[in-house]
């Protein structure tokens, strides 16, 4: 009898993190950052590298040889205030000790000013009424700001240029001079910013916040958008509400005379069973809750629905059942009224 021996060595470095092949890729949580976010890096596939980071075109490293590893994002610098802004290049040197010039990038810009929040005091709006919004806005950097000119306007990019023809912009100059110390916020509560003008049919109306140097117009600090308004004809009730996914809250509700029936054609839904939609809203009359029942229960109106089983030449199927779900005075869903059938048909 041969008897073999196998003996397995277990060094201490078969349970690290694989090596880092040279075609692995660099993933940085996002592609640009503003001065005082954290820069963070993850490797794919996973596996062990350092990393370095300099400003694109230039050698001098502003990080270098950070240990990168695991799966999730590592946190490699945190952008001063003083960094240039720009593209930034990672250079990864994976464990053989192959480097990896550029195997991601990203930029770095810096801002001044932020529009925190624009919101309008309404909604709805009718011919005559007036837009009271509530702007705040902050100093987002390290050193104080003056000269700042906050505007009130349509739905614009104000660096794109108007045509020649085309009459000029109305704006709301909510403040012309402002100045905020490193950061420092102001709110602004604007009375009659804007009138509105409403036509003949509802539209929708949008507004924008600009923030600029009141000294050198084309240098523009942030822009901010309100969420979307409507106007209606004067002498006109306003729009039903309409809650998430039911147009009623309660059947009580349902008009006898109103009815939802815009379906699918039927061969978008099934092509072996067809539903008979000729009516679609049941008015159902349901006890009040009592102490006394496990479950709320249908009174005498009876719920039925007719359906067509279209079977294919040499097609069997069995056990074919029909389910309705009808939901409860508490919104829970309940199953009632399952009936089973066998469908067949031969050749």
């Amino acid at each position: 009898m041969r008897v073999c021996l196998i003996l397995f060595i277990v060094s201490q470095g078969a349970f690290r993190a694989p090596a880092l092949p040279s075609e692995a890729a660099a993933i940085a949580d996002y592609t640009n950052y503003n001065v005082g976010d954290v820069v963070q890096i993850r490797l794919q596939p996973v596996g062990q590298a350092e990393v370095s980071i300099h400003y694109a075109g230039e050698s001098a490293r502003v990080v270098s040889n950070i240990p990168v590893g695991g799966s999730g994002y590592t946190p490699l610098w945190t952008i001063p205030a003083s960094a240039r802004t720009g593209r930034y290049d990672v250079d990864v040197t994976t464990a053989s000790g192959k480097t990896i010039p550029a195997a991601t990038c990203f930029a770095v810009h810096r801002q001044l000013v932020k529009v925190l929040s624009v919101d309008l005091d309404k909604t709805f709006y009718t011919s005559g009424d007036s837009v009271n919004p509530t702007i705040k806005v902050r100093n987002v950097s390290d050193q104080p700001l003056e000269n700042l000119q906050v505007e009130f306007e349509p739905y614009t990019y104000p660096w794109i240029a108007p045509d020649p023809d085309e009459p000029p912009m109305w704006k709301h100059i909510v403040a012309g001079s402002l100045s905020l110390a490193p950061g420092a916020e102001r709110e602004f509560h604007v009375e009659k910013a804007a009138i509105v003008d409403a036509g003949k049919e509802p539209q929708g109306i949008y507004y924008s916040v600009v923030v600029r140097d009141s000294r050198n117009p084309d240098h523009i600090y942030d822009l901010a958008f309100a969420l979307p308004a409507f106007t209606f004809p004067p002498n006109t009730p306003l729009p039903k509400q309409y809650p998430f996914l039911y147009l009623y809250w309660h059947q009580s509700e349902v008009v006898k005379s109103e009815a939802y029936r815009d379906f699918y054609p039927p061969e978008f839904v099934s092509s072996v069973i067809r539903f008979d939609t000729s009516h679609t809203i049941f008015r159902l009359a349901l006890l009040p809750p009592s102490p006394f029942l496990s479950r709320r229960r249908i009174s005498k109106t009876e719920l039925t629905f007719a359906q067509e089983c279209l079977m294919q030449q040499g097609v069997s199927w069995r056990i074919v059942s029909s389910r309705a779900l009808l939901p409860d005075l508490i919104q829970q869903s309940s199953r009632r009224g399952t009936q089973a059938a066998t469908c067949s048909r031969s050749r």
